[in-house]
């Protein structure tokens, strides 16, 4: 319908409606794919939460209509204790880091840290200046 439109003349007596059908399947066809999308978003979230348990936590709570992953994967964070290594999801909205418990297979929610309330620091230019 869009090609229609496109090789149709302007003179052409039912142009006007064929322009206007083909704006709306335009229209659908961009509703259809975000809601594809959104979709799909909410099917991971719904997975990743139920291969997580909080520890002694809140409820998870990842679904979101407006959440969506930007990275993940493995980093190391340093603790009082030393380098430990976590799993690490990276949301727009919210960072969580979690552990594998190898008897359950599960991961284990360490913390759930909110972006609204991060602020980031750029490491290079304290060490320069407390030095």
């Amino acid at each position: 319908c869009l090609e229609v439109a496109k090789f149709t003349p302007s003179k052409h007596p039912k142009w006007a409606k064929i322009k206007e059908y083909s704006e709306k399947l335009k229209d659908d066809t961009n509703t259809l794919f975000q809601t594809k999308d959104e979709a799909m978003r909410i099917d991971f979230l719904t997975r990743l939460e139920g291969t997580m348990r909080a520890k002694g936590q809140e409820p998870l709570n990842l679904i979101s209509r407006r959440r969506y992953l930007i990275k993940e994967g493995n980093l190391e964070r340093l603790t009082r204790r030393g380098k430990h290594t976590f799993y690490f999801h990276l949301f727009n909205d919210i960072l969580i880091y979690s552990s594998k418990e190898m008897a359950s297979g599960k991961w284990i929610l360490h913390r759930r840290i909110e972006l609204k309330d991060v602020s980031i620091l750029d490491t290079d230019n304290v060490r320069k200046h407390t030095h």
